[in-house]
């Protein structure tokens, strides 16, 4: 993996992993893998064209709502949040085709 976009979901994996772990909050891991699998049949939250429209907004809000996906262009993004260190993501969702190449 070397492209900037690979690298960068490594480590968002790695930050999730470790959010798991330290928080024992196995339940919001499966509430975001239901937030997967429904992100593609569930119109998006909210629509950006750019990622910092996107940032804006999630830096505006009190507490994001839980699950929530928004789209950036045309790519969808799932809304991380961790409420002890107040910390904001946006977790880009793989396509289903990039789900399925990667299983190879």
């Amino acid at each position: 993996m070397s492209s900037p976009e690979e690298i960068e979901a490594l480590r968002i994996a790695k930050i999730a992993f470790h959010f798991v772990m330290w928080t024992g909050e196995e339940h919001g891991f499966e509430e975001y893998l239901e937030t997967l699998r429904a992100s593609r049949t569930s119109p998006p939250a909210h629509s950006f064209s750019t990622r910092e429209e996107a940032e804006s907004w999630l830096a505006k809000q009190s507490e994001p709502p839980p699950p929530a996906v928004v789209s950036i262009g045309s790519d969808l993004y799932s809304v991380g949040y961790n409420r002890r260190h107040r910390m904001r993501l946006l977790l880009r969702i793989p396509t289903p085709q990039e789900l399925d190449a990667r299983q190879c």
